[in-house]
């Protein structure tokens, strides 16, 4: 039932489920892992480097970057990236779920122009996938970003809980924090147990915290705008590699 839903949910927003769940498969087995973590690519981009924290805003979150071309960030591109997984890795449901997206963004267009005609309803539809697209780089960059990176061959060399450990950093901040992010925030326990519901990870949290703890492992937690600082820091003034 869980997939099915998350397959509608998916293709309400024009996305390829079978491809972002193999990104997302990937980014949880080698989080922070260089050539191995696509979702984290643009921490080791040498371009993606800026002057202050308003262009490094500006650079991360509102837009993208692909072969040298600056794009708005957007859901689109999202769905190009899941569908060419999809393709890939996953090719009998290519098909299927490119005509479920396509479907997803012709009702979506539908749906704006009908709202406010033809040239204001592709900007608005546009403006949507982009706020869209800001939420999701917003939500999450702050989990990894600017914490441990390794080689394969290093990553090799740790367990599960290690490697999470040290990747991955919850938000605190009480209720609005999980209005937000649904439950997202407790992302490390969202990383060691993946299939738990995410109305449930923060009953796990105190338990996760004391077996990290007790390993010797780090328990990361900071405040969302702290976290957020910390990645525009990290884009604005880089540490060695």
């Amino acid at each position: 039932m869980i997939p099915r839903f998350a397959a509608l949910v998916a293709g309400i927003l024009g996305e390829f489920p079978s491809g972002w769940r193999h990104g997302h498969n990937r980014h949880h087995a080698w989080t922070n892992v260089r050539g191995e973590d696509g979702d984290q690519s643009e921490r080791w981009d040498p371009s993606r480097r800026y002057r202050s924290r308003w262009t490094a805003w500006a650079g991360l979150f509102l837009s993208t970057q692909h072969k040298g071309w600056t794009l708005p960030a957007s859901l689109v591109f999202l769905a190009l990236r899941d569908g060419y997984y999809c393709w890939r890795h996953h090719r009998s449901r290519f098909v299927p779920e490119l005509l479920a997206v396509l479907a997803s963004l012709a009702l979506q267009i539908a749906f704006f122009v009908a709202l406010a005609g033809p040239g204001w309803g592709c900007l608005l539809f546009a403006w949507h996938t982009h706020l869209g697209m800001i939420y999701l780089n917003s939500a999450f960059s702050g989990n990894h970003y600017d914490l441990e990176t390794f080689t394969p061959e290093e990553a090799r060399m740790l367990s599960v809980e290690a490697l999470q450990a040290r990747t991955t950093r919850n938000y605190s901040g009480g209720w609005w924090v999980h209005y937000v992010f649904g439950g997202l925030e407790k992302q490390l326990e969202h990383h060691l147990f993946p299939h738990l519901p995410r109305h449930h990870l923060h009953r796990a949290a105190p338990w996760v915290k004391a077996f990290v703890q007790a390993q010797g492992l780090p328990y990361h937690e900071a405040p969302f705008w702290h976290c957020y600082m910390r990645v525009l820091d990290f884009h604005v003034d880089p540490p060695e590699a």
